[in-house]
């Protein structure tokens, strides 16, 4: 058992190293398809992966297993089929491929959504607060510039035209600057409120025993 974990993680590792392909020249001359297919089901790969090993080996003229990969992708389905992986899945924003079948396949689909849902929860109330920090950002912008056309029209500005543009260039920061403050407090009021959902749902989620 531990001498398939370590070709697992082993598997896994060159897996990710080699790039686009999802197999390389060595990895598919020494493949072991039933390792493969355990690695893919325990990932929550469709079947469908096995085209993609088909076209990276097809240059070294190595033709997979089919049956010994679907035998490993099978045997890979019961752990990624887990419940409590069906919830972690979620909170990653990965994507169900529908790969699960059985009696656990509800509570997996269950545990899934909820995962996802307080991936979707986490993920507007970051954007929220990106949005928000930008507007002060900006704000603190607009405002260092008209601190500097304020002090071109004190100490340089002589012509009227000149007088004018930086007076309207001023008069156009502070429009804008009140425009993002009014449009931040309704942003802090709405962050609030994901806040709120985001702390009921956790709690939530820790009664159901997911956390």
């Amino acid at each position: 058992m531990k001498l398939v974990t370590r070709s697992l993680i082993t598997l896994g590792s060159l897996v990710i190293l080699s790039g686009c392909s999802t197999l390389s020249e060595q990895e598919c001359v020494n493949a072991d398809w039933y390792l493969i297919g355990l690695e893919d089901g325990s990932r929550g790969y469709s079947v469908s992966r096995i085209g993609s090993h088909r076209e990276a080996c097809a240059k070294y003229s190595v033709v997979p297993n089919i049956e010994s990969y679907r035998s490993g992708l099978s045997e890979g389905y019961k752990t990624y089929c887990a419940e409590a992986n069906g919830y972690n899945t979620g909170l990653t924003g990965a994507t169900y491929q529908n790969v699960c079948s059985g009696q656990g396949a509800d509570k997996f689909v269950q545990a899934y959504q909820h995962g996802r849902d307080l991936y979707r929860l986490r993920q507007a109330l970051a954007s929220l607060d990106q949005q928000i920090s930008d507007s002060q950002n900006t704000i603190e912008q607009l405002n260092e510039d008209s601190a500097l056309y304020e002090e071109q029209l004190i100490h340089h500005a002589s012509a009227p035209s000149e007088r004018q543009k930086l007076l309207n260039a001023i008069k156009d920061n502070e429009q804008e600057a009140a425009t993002l403050a009014e449009s931040m407090v309704y942003s802090e009021r709405e962050r609030a409120v994901l806040a709120q959902d985001l702390a009921d749902m956790e709690a939530y989620h820790r009664q159901l025993g997911y956390q």
